[in-house]
Parts: C-alpha cells; sequence; structure tokens
C-alpha cells in the first residue's frame, strides 16, 4: 500500500502542476519535471525503498544472516525520512534540526502504533504462545523509551509552528490537535496498565487491553491526516491580487482572486501594441514557487474574448509566488511578462 500510495502521490503532483484532471496523473510527459523536485524525487526514493524491502523479507526466516538485522532497521529509518525532508520541516529554519526531530516523532509512532496492530490482529497467539514472551517485553521496553520521544518531539514541533492557546480552541487544527493529544494519554495510560500487568500476571492478561489501545492508535492515525491539511495559524484574510504588465508594448491586466491558498480565479486581458481588437496568436501562464521547489504550476486558461481570458489555479502553499504570462503577439515572436503574487 506504501509503494502503491507513493506512485499514486507522484502522478498527482504532475497533475496538479498543471491544474489537470485526474487523469494527467497518467501523463508521462510530466514525470521528469515532478522527479526533478524534493517531493518528487523523495517519492521515487520512497518507492525504491519498499521495493527493497520484498527481497530483504524474503529473509526473515533466516535472521542469522550477519546483513539483515542492520538492512530491516536502515531500510525503516530511510523510508521514515521521506517522509520527513518532503513535508514542512524541510522548508523550516534549521531545516535539518527539524527533519530529525520529525524523524524521530514518526520512527517511534510506526514502532509503537505498528507493533499494537500487528498483536491486536494476530489472533491472540503471542498471549498464547510462550516464543512470542520475549517480543511482547521486547515492546513493552520500546514502548517505555518511545513514548516520552514521541511526547518530547510533538511538543517541539508544536512550539516550532507557533502553536498558542488561542490557535488550539480557534482552529480547526487546534481542535484536531487536542483531540489526538487526549486519545494519545488515554493510550498511555493503557499503555501503563498493560506493563503493570504484564510484569505480574504475563502477555494472556493483555489482549483486550492492547485490541483497544491499538483502536486508538488508529484514530490518532486518522487525526494526524487531519492535521496535515489544515493550517496551523488563524486563516489569514484574502488578498487579491491585480497588476498592469508591460512588456514590449504589451500590457497584460491580470488580476487573481481571492488570493489565498487553495483555488483561485484568474482573469487575464492582453493589449498588444497594434491595440486590444488585434487577436494575438497564443498565450500561456504558469506560476511558481521556488521555496517549495514548485515550478510552472500551469494556469489552465479559456478564451473568454478577444484578448480576454479566464482560468484557475490550485495554490497549495503560502509564499511569494511567481506569475509568469507567455504570449505570442504575432507567429515566431514571443513576449515574456512575470510578477510576484504573495500568497498570505
Amino acid at each position: 500500500m506504501l509503494a502503491i500510495g507513493s506512485l499514486a502521490n507522484f502522478g498527482l503532483l504532475g497533475a496538479i502542476s498543471k491544474a489537470g484532471s485526474l487523469g494527467d496523473m497518467f501523463d508521462t510527459s510530466l514525470w521528469g519535471d515532478v522527479a526533478g523536485t524534493r517531493t518528487g524525487g523523495l517519492l521515487v526514493a520512497r518507492f525504491v525503498l519498499v521495493a527493497l524491502f520484498i527481497p530483504v523479507v524474503m529473509f526473515v526466516n533466516r535472521k542469522q544472516v550477519a546483513w539483515w538485522p542492520i538492512a530491516v532497521p536502515l531500510l525503516g529509518l530511510l523510508t521514515v525520512f521521506t517522509f520527513s525532508a518532503a513535508g514542512h520541516p524541510s522548508v523550516a529554519d534549521q531545516a535539518a534540526l527539524w527533519i530529525g526531530v520529525d524523524a524521530v516523532h514518526m520512527a517511534f509512532v510506526v514502532l509503537w502504533l505498528g507493533s499494537l496492530v500487528m498483536m491486536a490482529v494476530g489472533g491472540g497467539a503471542w498471549t498464547r504462545d510462550a516464543q512470542f514472551a520475549g517480543a511482547v517485553k521486547g515492546f513493552s521496553r520500546v514502548a517505555t523509551i518511545g513514548i516520552p520521544l514521541i511526547i518530547v518531539t510533538g511538543i517541539a514541533q508544536t512550539w516550532r509552528l507557533g502553536a498558542s492557546l488561542s490557535t488550539l480552541t480557534d482552529t480547526t487544527w487546534g481542535r484536531l490537535l487536542l483531540a489526538k493529544v487526549a486519545i494519545a494519554v488515554l493510550m498511555v495510560t493503557i499503555g501503563a496498565a498493560s506493563r503493570w500487568l504484564l510484569s505480574h500476571e504475563g502477555p494472556g492478561a493483555l489482549r483486550r487491553l492492547v485490541l483497544t489501545e491499538a483502536i486508538c492508535g488508529i484514530a490518532v492515525l486518522g487525526l494526524a491526516a487531519g492535521l496535515v491539511t489544515q493550517p496551523p495559524t488563524v486563516a489569514a484574510p484574502a488578498k487579491v491580487f491585480t497588476a498592469s504588465l508591460t512588456e514590449s508594448g504589451l500590457i497584460a491586466e491580470v488580476s487573481l482572486a481571492p488570493g489565498r491558498v487553495g483555488l483561485n480565479d484568474v482573469h487575464l486581458v492582453v493589449t498588444p501594441s497594434g491595440g486590444s481588437l488585434v487577436p494575438v496568436v497564443s498565450i500561456k501562464a504558469t506560476m511558481s514557487l521556488p521555496a517549495q521547489q514548485i515550478v510552472d504550476t500551469e494556469v489552465s486558461l479559456t478564451t473568454e474574448g478577444t484578448n480576454h481570458y479566464s482560468g484557475k489555479v490550485t495554490l497549495p502553499f503560502a509564499g511569494d509566488w511567481v506569475l509568469k504570462i507567455t504570449v505570442e503577439p504575432v507567429a515566431g515572436q514571443s513576449v515574456v511578462l512575470s510578477s510576484g503574487v504573495v500568497i498570505p
């Protein structure tokens, strides 16, 4: 599933870059450009790493192979890194530090919740079979170390995002975070009870608690998925962009509304040097966000009249975007106009 998800995200990046439809994710002409971005390259790396797990898993019953205990955690850590390096920590100040913090947070979450789910769906064999007793105790030790690290790194990332008390109560992001923390606290409480039972009564007493903890973990993952879709601050007011651009005797009147993250409408009126009634041969508009390595996201334009165009473009991030308009007023001649567009 992780490999399929990586490929799907890779294709969707291409479709988004040209403001196209879902079918454009299969447009192979876009794949080279997507692979050249940081996010696209990391998605390719993630797919390769997941694919490498296949031959490694083939040796799961041959742990005496010297490289096996090294290869498995190394592949896991590198896979986790692809998520952190492609996410918000990668564009923060001191990016290397915050990528590391995020990777530690995610790695221990994966170990904790992944182990819980495996035990929950294992049919209780680990509670009945003595050969699993060591694994259960090992998981308990990992959780003892990992849970404090998850809490500390989670608090650090919340602080980095500039969260305040008002943010926690006045934004969807804050309310989702509070719900996530509440369920996580419940999980820690259940985990503490499980460790007490493990030391006093053995693995057989844990089955129901582990199932409950695993269900809570799935809920936490769902809330975490919701968090990444929400801004951690109160949404900035829309800022409609309008400009009159001139180059080589050509004038372009452009507007972008509402001028915020998400879907925006673009209107463009071009007046070539020969006058507004002289139709241009072709026109193309793109938007780029250098800070996020988003290059030439195409504005899908339709003709509304002579030299009058409208279109839509999805801007996934706030920042200093660059609008570039390429006009062919007559065959064989190109005029490029550009302007910065601040999206709050």
